[in-house]
Order: C-alpha cells, then sequence, then structure tokens
C-alpha cells in the first residue's frame, strides 16, 4: 500500500497549480507602443535651388541655339524685328538688355543675334558661356572664301534671285560677325578696366 500511494501520479489541480506557476515567473512585457525617430534632413536652401534651375535653362537654351545655328546657318540669320539688319541700333539693343535682363529679349531676333545677345547678359558665366559659343559657331559656319560686299553698281545691274540671296546671306553674316568682334572688344575694356581698379 505504501509504495502505491508513493507512486501516484499528480493531480490535474496539482499539474495546472504547477504550470501557473511557471508562468508566474516568466511574466509576459506588456505591448508598449514604440516611436521610431527619424534623422532630421537638411533643409535644402530654396534660393540655391532656384539658382541651379535658372543657370540650367540658360545653358540648354544656348545649346538649343547653337544646335539650330549649325544645322541652317542661312535661317539663324533671318530676322523679324525692323531696323535688326542695320549696324545702327546698337544702342536700342543694349536698352532692351538693361530693361529685361532676360533671354526673352531676343525672341524675335535672329538666332546668332540672340546668343550675341546672351554675350551681354548681366550673369558673367553666362556672358562667358555665349562667347565660347559663338567662338564655336563661327568657325564651322564662316565661309572659307573672303566676304566682299557688292558695289552700288552691280547692285544696279539685273541678277538672279540665287545671286541676291547670297549676297544677302553674305551681308548678314558679316554684320553679326562684326557685332561679335565688337562683343569681344568691349568685354576685354571692361576686364582691363576692372583689373586696373582692384590694383
Amino acid at each position: 500500500m505504501g509504495m502505491a500511494s508513493a507512486n501516484k501520479r499528480p493531480r490535474h489541480g496539482d499539474r495546472s497549480k504547477s504550470s501557473t506557476n511557471k508562468g508566474d515567473m516568466n511574466p509576459k512585457k506588456p505591448n508598449t507602443p514604440t516611436t521610431k525617430t527619424h534623422p532630421k534632413t537638411k533643409k535644402r536652401d530654396t534660393t540655391d535651388s532656384t539658382e541651379e534651375h535658372t543657370h540650367e535653362n540658360i545653358c540648354n537654351y544656348i545649346a538649343e541655339l547653337c544646335e539650330s545655328i549649325l544645322e541652317d546657318p542661312r535661317a539663324a540669320l533671318v530676322s523679324t524685328v525692323d531696323g535688326d539688319d542695320d549696324d545702327d541700333d546698337e544702342a536700342d539693343k543694349d536698352e532692351d538688355l538693361q530693361q529685361s535682363g532676360t533671354v526673352l529679349a531676343g525672341k524675335k531676333r535672329s538666332q546668332l543675334r540672340r546668343l550675341l545677345d546672351l554675350g551681354e547678359h548681366v550673369d558673367p558665366n553666362t556672358c562667358r558661356l555665349a562667347m565660347v559659343s559663338l567662338l564655336a559657331v563661327f568657325q564651322d559656319i564662316l565661309p572659307t572664301y573672303r566676304i566682299r560686299l557688292p558695289t552700288a553698281a552691280e547692285k544696279a545691274v539685273r541678277v538672279s534671285k540665287e545671286t541676291k540671296q547670297l549676297w544677302n546671306y553674305e551681308r548678314q553674316m558679316l554684320l553679326h560677325y562684326q557685332w561679335y568682334l565688337k562683343l569681344l572688344e568691349r568685354t576685354w575694356e571692361e576686364s582691363k578696366s576692372q583689373s586696373g581698379s582692384n590694383l
């Protein structure tokens, strides 16, 4: 009898009690909401972003002008502005640039003239880019022969339509190239005066 009582299995109640006690020994931690902390991001200066965007637009505009000029030099010399074929409107061109200070000032000028206008832009980086671009463009489109404008006697003679178109093309090419040389001369004089004042 003693051996039988000693080998008795624990009752159901005792098992549940032992499991309960075991659970009490390792209590579960309550689910507390965790908040993720994100590193602070530095805000980008909107002024710098606007300036970069504007500079990028001007660079793209210069690239488009150069591409159009090289594709069709004759069309690049055509202007719809009255009096834009003469050299007497330099003062008007400078006044337009001072009033607007934007690329839109040369909207109706010839494509090559618009590129020349950018050589006098208020932004010095734009001026340098325009003048370097003009140098590359003129190296490609200038004829290998020397341009000679027709005399008054030659103009009085009846010539073919193709000859008149050639005369007009050569005159426009020479006129735009003279504007470019004047632009380089003014830029050189301004740089000399600025360097002299800094001494």
